[in-house]
């Protein structure tokens, strides 16, 4: 803002801090889509090439024994088949929810561009997710789930993505016969999902590291991508204004609490805000 009146060089003064703010933040979103672009090269190769590599294996075998087999043969490399392919899309997936999200946080002008959406029926939701992956593990007697009707101000899709990965490495990294827990809770502002488990845990140096997907992903546990759904989760729900908070020992368990706002009204204020802030 140039109060009037104001003479020619407060004018240019004004234009040339308006130009270096903006080359301010031209350079800083091209120093994070940069780092983007290194991460994703570097383990984009790894998370694509074991599943297709394990399709790619499979398919052989059927080219040259198929004949010989049986039924019950054949329907179990199709198993198999269907397991790697659906790690594969996971993964895709996974990158291209990542790389939107890393698009839209970048450059706050990008910001009116995040889809909005509610998710109306939380806990059937989280309740349908959670006994597929149970059953999927073989572990329906270990779930225990705790919910009340509940409602989130962000898309189903994006809701579901952050119950899928967050439920699904619970079961992953805990043994069978010990709870995986899943509780809806309430307060003034947020929908509170909790998901405990009593499984390996997560060392507090790669907790802090969560946001640094190179550091965190290669260093835990590369299988499947766990890291990555890790931070996928968590970017979501920070995008959406919404709070992820992990609590972890190594060998006695983790507990992921996401606390989701509940009114769009929430999401649009502290939007305008953070815009603000940015500006």
């Amino acid at each position: 803002y140039l109060p009037k009146p104001f003479s020619i060089d407060e004018l240019l003064a004004t234009i040339a801090s308006i130009f270096q703010k903006e080359q301010t933040r031209t350079q800083a979103v091209d120093q994070k889509m940069r780092t983007l672009t290194a991460n994703i090269s570097m383990i984009l190769p790894h998370e694509l090439l074991t599943p297709l590599n394990g399709i790619l294996g499979i398919a052989q075998v059927l080219r040259y024994e198929g004949p010989a087999m049986s039924g019950d043969q054949i329907t179990e490399f199709g198993k198999m088949l269907e397991e790697s392919g659906t790690r594969l899309q996971r993964t895709i997936k996974n990158f291209i929810i990542y790389a939107q999200i890393e698009i839209m946080t970048s450059d706050p002008q990008r910001r009116n561009q995040i889809p909005q959406g509610v998710t109306e029926h939380l806990s059937e939701l989280i309740h349908e997710i959670s006994n597929s992956i149970a059953a999927k593990y073989k572990r329906q007697d270990d779930l225990q789930l705790t919910v009340q009707p509940a409602i989130a101000a962000i898309p189903e899709e994006y809701t579901t993505k952050i119950l899928e990965e967050i439920i699904d490495n619970a079961f992953k990294f805990s043994k069978p016969g010990t709870p995986v827990k899943v509780v809806v809770e309430l307060d003034s502002d947020f929908s509170i999902i909790k998901v405990i488990d009593k499984g390996c845990g997560i060392m507090p140096k790669y907790l802090e590291n969560i946001g640094a997907y190179m550091q965190f992903e290669r260093k835990i546990m590369e299988q499947q991508g766990t890291g990555f759904g890790l931070i996928i989760s968590k970017r979501l729900t920070e995008l959406y204004n919404g709070r992820f908070e992990i609590k972890s020992q190594p060998a006695e368990g983790t507990e992921v609490i996401i606390k989701l706002p509940k009114s769009l009204t929430i999401n649009s204020s502290r939007n305008t805000n953070q815009a603000e802030t940015q500006n």
